[in-house]
């Protein structure tokens, strides 16, 4: 459980929501929403928009596997830990509230794990000062 493979799944994660976010964001939509209606061209630019931030960040992931104690890796660490986090709250909530369907579970599981994970890397990275 390094960092090497902890930026790996994240950038695996990342590129696959990035693409189906970006390029299909009628088919999310369909399988996370339980209502398909809420879907129009506004949240479809959303839902592009953030697509193409994951496809970003994937690139800023894999990119950093082989990178050695820094504070720059430590960011990226802990941006990965917080944005899992608030992922697990945002779709909680949504699920909860009626918004996504259970589908939506999945994305919490795969946040948790990861923000698990990165809180666990978290006080590893102590050759840095921050």
């Amino acid at each position: 459980m390094n960092t090497k493979n902890f930026f790996t799944l994240e950038a695996i994660n990342c590129v696959l929501f990035g693409i189906i976010l970006f390029f299909f964001p009628d088919f999310i939509g369909q399988e996370y929403l339980t209502n398909p209606d809420l879907i129009n061209e506004a949240s479809k630019i959303v839902a592009k928009g953030y697509g193409s931030l994951l496809l970003a960040m994937a690139i800023a992931f894999w990119l950093s596997r082989k990178s050695g104690p820094s504070i720059a890796r430590h960011a990226m660490v802990v941006l990965a830990t917080f944005s899992n986090i608030f992922l697990i709250i945002i779709h909680s909530m949504a699920i909860l509230g009626g918004v996504e369907t259970a589908i939506a579970w999945g994305t919490v599981v795969m946040s948790l794990i990861l923000a698990i994970w990165g809180l666990t890397l978290i006080p590893k990275e102590k050759d840095i000062t921050v």
